[in-house]
C-alpha cells in the first residue's frame, strides 16, 4: 500500500527533475534563439511532464482497496467497514446481533489477513484508500 504511494511520488518527482533538466539543457545550449526540430519537440514534451505532475490524480489519490480480494470473509468485511465508519466494537456487536468477543475475534483475524497490527493502521488504510 505505502509502496505504491511512494512509487507514485518518486515517479512524479523524477518527471519534474527530467523536465527541469530538459529546459536547462535548452537554455545552456542557447537553443532558444535558433531552435532545431529536437528543441521544438522537447519543449511540448517537457511542458506535458510538468502538467502531469501538477494535475491531480482523477481518483483523488484514493485507489480501491477491496476487502474480499484480501481474503476477508463477507462478515469480516462488514465489521471492517463499520469500524472504518467510526463504530466501536460494542456498537458493531449490537448492530449485527453478535457478541463483542465475536467482533473482537473477527477483527483480530482481519488485522492478520491485512498484515497490520491494529485499528490505527486500519484507519490509515481507510484514509488512504476507498475501501469496498
Amino acid at each position: 500500500m505505502r509502496k505504491k504511494l511512494r512509487a507514485s511520488l518518486i515517479l512524479r518527482t523524477a518527471s519534474v527533475v527530467a523536465a527541469l533538466l530538459s529546459l536547462g539543457a535548452i537554455f545552456i545550449e542557447g537553443e532558444w534563439a535558433d531552435p532545431d526540430i529536437g528543441v521544438v519537440l522537447q519543449i511540448p514534451a517537457t511542458l506535458l511532464l510538468l502538467i502531469w505532475f501538477f494535475m491531480p490524480d482523477p481518483s483523488g489519490h484514493r485507489t480501491i482497496f477491496d476487502l474480499i480480494k484480501h481474503g476477508l470473509t463477507p462478515r469480516e468485511a462488514q465489521f471492517t467497514r463499520l469500524v472504518l465508519a467510526g463504530k466501536t466494537m460494542k456498537e458493531i456487536a449490537i448492530d449485527c446481533g453478535v457478541t463483542s468477543s465475536t467482533v473482537r475475534n473477527a477483527m483480530s483475524s482481519v488485522y492478520g489477513k491485512l498484515g497490520i497490527s491494529g485499528e490505527r493502521e486500519l484507519v490509515e488504510i481507510g484514509a488512504t484508500y476507498t475501501v469496498v
